[in-house]
């Protein structure tokens, strides 16, 4: 699918170029082994389907002819800069396609 640009496409840094050495030291250090393991599976899951939840709700509020346009967010902790610049479809698309190969991996695991 191709998306709406603008002629002047913003300057980010490559996919795959990480997150600044702080926040990987954050989520290494206090979010993996601290926050998440601390959180009950069913609280887990049940924040998983609230958010999902919320998400299909926002989605629906936005026109079918606004979701190809890209839109340059500010600086989120643990996003990459280079995905600061996305379409709604596209963030969509790539969140199924990870959650597909994380089902997939899982179910092999499992």
């Amino acid at each position: 699918m191709k998306s709406n640009t603008t002629a002047h496409e913003p300057q980010l840094q490559k996919p795959g170029a990480g997150l600044p050495l702080y926040q990987r030291a954050y989520l290494r250090l206090w979010l993996k082994p601290v926050v998440s393991r601390r959180m009950p599976r069913e609280e887990v899951r049940a924040s998983f389907d609230r958010l999902a939840g919320k998400l299909i709700e926002k989605i629906s509020e936005i026109p079918a002819e606004l979701r190809n346009t890209k839109i340059l967010v500010e600086p989120i902790r643990g996003l990459e800069d280079s995905s600061r610049y996305w379409s709604l479809n596209g963030v969509l698309e790539h969140v199924l396609i990870v959650s597909q190969g994380l089902e997939t991996i899982i179910l092999m695991l499992a």
